[in-house]
């Protein structure tokens, strides 16, 4: 027979759950700060008028010009006799056979004068005619002459003469002053002989024809006093001394060239004196 079943032993209680802990307390948020307060906006400025614009006005002889309100330009329209460069005016004037006037005005003087007249085909002048630099300008050319000059009084530094220059005028720019020339075959050339008539006059630099007359340099040497006879010589292109009786007793008359205004002595230098061809 079987046995009796064991009993089973009793499920034991289960323990009651433990009670949840307390959670901590929440932290107090920050007050929220102020807002700053607006600045006070500026009081705008009152608009201003509209101004009144100026105009340039092109005059007589011009064009372009308008209101101001923007750049303008103004031209010279120019015509007969003028030319509007880019940084000038160019005066041109040809005359056929009108009559017209060159006239000048004075500072602080709003009247004209008349300087000259020109009544076909002459000039009349009116006044002293100067240029504005010393020893600088010329009238005329040895191509372009003027056919004849009428004054009472001729001032000079002495007198050229243009048809001495020769055949070989091209070589006679370069000569020393001074130098005593003579002559020969044509041409134009310094001495080189003693007491020679055909003496011509002297030079000076970046001429190539001779002053024949005029208290002027000539080159000399020896010695020299005031109021001697000049000559030609042997040493090329030099004058010599003679005294007034040689050229009287020896009758140099026609082979002097000068007379010498002041005293002097050496080898080769220049002296004043009297040319007189």
């Amino acid at each position: 027979m079987a046995g009796a079943s064991a009993s089973s032993n009793t499920s034991g209680t289960s323990g009651s759950t433990g009670s949840s802990g307390v959670g901590g307390a929440g932290g107090v948020s920050g007050g929220s700060g102020s807002s700053g307060t607006n600045g006070t906006s500026g009081i705008s400025g009152n608009v201003g008028s509209s101004g009144t614009y100026v105009s340039i006005i092109a005059g007589t002889g011009l064009t372009g010009g308008g209101s101001l309100i923007t750049d303008r330009t103004v031209n010279v329209s120019g015509g007969t006799g003028i030319t509007a460069n880019a940084n000038d005016i160019e005066l041109s004037w040809t005359n056929n056979q009108n009559n017209g006037e060159i006239v000048s005005y004075n500072a602080g003087d709003p009247n004209r004068l008349t300087v000259a007249e020109y009544v076909n085909p002459d000039f009349t002048w009116d006044g002293n005619m100067m240029p504005v630099q010393n020893m600088t300008w010329d009238i005329g050319s040895p191509d372009r002459c003027w056919r004849e000059i009428w004054a009472q009084a001729f001032n000079t530094c002495g007198i050229f003469e243009q048809n001495l220059a020769g055949s070989n005028k091209e070589e006679n720019n370069s000569h020393e002053l001074g130098t005593v020339m003579v002559w020969k075959d044509g041409e134009l050339v310094p001495c080189s002989s003693n007491k020679d008539h055909m003496r011509m006059g002297v030079m000076v630099p970046d001429k190539n024809i001779p002053i024949v007359q005029g208290a002027e340099p000539v080159l000399v040497f020896g010695i020299v006093k005031e109021g001697d006879y000049l000559v030609t010589s042997e040493k090329e292109g030099h004058a010599k001394a003679i005294s007034r009786e040689e050229m009287i007793n020896e009758k140099l008359h026609d082979v002097v060239f000068a007379k010498a205004l002041e005293d002097g002595e050496g080898d080769s230098y220049v002296i004043n004196a009297y040319i007189n061809i």
